[in-house]
């Protein structure tokens, strides 16, 4: 600004027109080439302002993929790690197929031959009529005495037999109390579940016109060293019209699947069975190592034995 006004002051006081006329195109020429540099400049910053705005959001981009590859690969990584006895079960299923296939026809004939036979079943007849006996020689002395007989027996010969997948698995009762707090129930359940599968409380039994709901694990955290962590790993493989067998209070019960799908946790539909007919539907958490979904299959019986 000071600049602008000692030329105009300049030109004030001259005398040569031509003189003047020069100095005013100086002037005006010196004016360009500013504005010029600093319209230059400006650009140039803005430019450079942008470019490094664009560097910035490339870098964070970049940073987001090898974030989210980096958890990737550690996530499925320890899915894999943590749970390889689920994942062996599922190998040996596919690449043992011959052996699976003995070992089922064998487990169906295990159970065959562990019926008691006609001769067996004569002689515990004969020795309960005796344990009667004995029972009545003493029931006046037993009427007389304050015995506490307030028990609950809940036979652990009561078994789940699936060939599909070649599990034979215990079915465990667990009995109806009253529950003093919110998860004491679900303690009772993963405790249980160290000794293999359960029929939910109050479900109906096997010959009961209703559903018996069965559930237990499919994979379980690796520190769990228990027998039936894994038991349901390969579920998902049986197919329609594939049976299962449940011993339950020394009767055999075979069933046929009539239903199999996943659902949300939560969802009680699967207990919402038509009445009329006698159905098991075993539930496990679905897919393995995660609490996402639950597998529910649903077999209805067929025969009793």
């Amino acid at each position: 600004m000071q600049y602008n006004d000692d030329i105009l002051k300049e030109l004030e006081n001259s005398n040569d027109f031509l003189s003047d006329i020069e100095k005013i195109q100086e002037y005006n020429l010196s004016l360009e080439k500013k504005e010029i540099n600093y319209i230059y400049e400006i650009i140039v910053n803005e430019k450079t302002k942008s470019k490094e705005k664009q560097n910035m959001v490339l870098s964070w981009f970049i940073f987001l993929i090898k974030y989210i590859t980096t958890s990737s690969v550690i996530f499925w990584v320890l899915l894999v790690t943590t749970n390889y006895s689920a994942y062996m079960n599922i190998a040996k299923s596919y690449v043992m197929k011959e052996e699976v296939e003995k070992t089922t026809s064998r487990l169906l004939n295990s159970v065959e031959a562990a019926k008691i036979s006609d001769v067996v079943a004569e002689k515990v007849e004969e020795e309960k009529e005796e344990e009667k006996l004995s029972i009545k020689k003493y029931k006046k002395e037993l009427d007389n005495k304050e015995i506490n007989l307030d028990i609950e027996i809940a036979p652990y010969t009561n078994r789940v037999i699936i060939p599909k997948i070649w599990k034979n698995i215990p079915l465990l009762d667990v009995k109806n109390r009253n529950i003093e707090w919110q998860n004491e129930l679900n303690d009772i359940f993963m405790k249980e579940l160290e000794k293999g599968i359960i029929r939910y409380p109050g479900s109906a039994l096997p010959w009961e016109d209703w559903v018996s709901f069965i559930f237990g694990h499919s994979s379980n955290l690796p520190w769990m060293k228990w027998d039936y962590n894994n038991v349901f790993a390969t579920l998902d493989q049986v197919q329609f019209w594939d049976e299962v067998i449940v011993y339950y209070g020394q009767e055999k019960y075979t069933y046929k699947i009539r239903e199999k799908k996943v659902i949300k946790p939560g969802d009680v539909s699967v207990l919402k069975r038509n009445n009329d007919k006698s159905e098991i539907s075993i539930m496990t958490c679905w897919p393995i190592w995660t609490t996402l979904n639950r597998l529910i299959v649903t077999w209805e019986l067929v025969k009793k034995d």
